[in-house]
């Protein structure tokens, strides 16, 4: 069966072919993530679920004025830093 190329693999092809062979084609030779960088993809996670749920980065709220997309941005820091600040681990 053929590999299926999403959104994700077409836009790795473009910065980098090799590593996307490499994914399609030996998937076994590209290391597992490291400790800091595991724990930056989970901050990145862990903060746009938090704006979700918020309800400041939903469609809706995004498109209907291009202005409130930034303080939706705005909003997601704000909470972030409040969550960092009170305690929050990103696990």
């Amino acid at each position: 069966m053929p590999a299926l190329l999403s959104k994700s693999k077409y836009l790795t092809g473009l910065q980098c072919p090799k590593y996307l062979c490499l994914q399609i084609h030996e998937p076994e030779r590209i290391p597992e993530a490291d400790a800091v960088t595991r724990y930056i993809f989970n901050a990145g996670y862990n903060s746009n679920q938090a704006c979700y749920k918020s309800g400041i980065m939903s469609p809706e709220y995004l498109s209907s004025e291009p202005e409130q997309g930034l303080d939706g941005i705005v909003a997601c820091v704000i909470i972030m830093v409040n969550a960092v600040g009170n305690g929050a681990k990103w696990v």
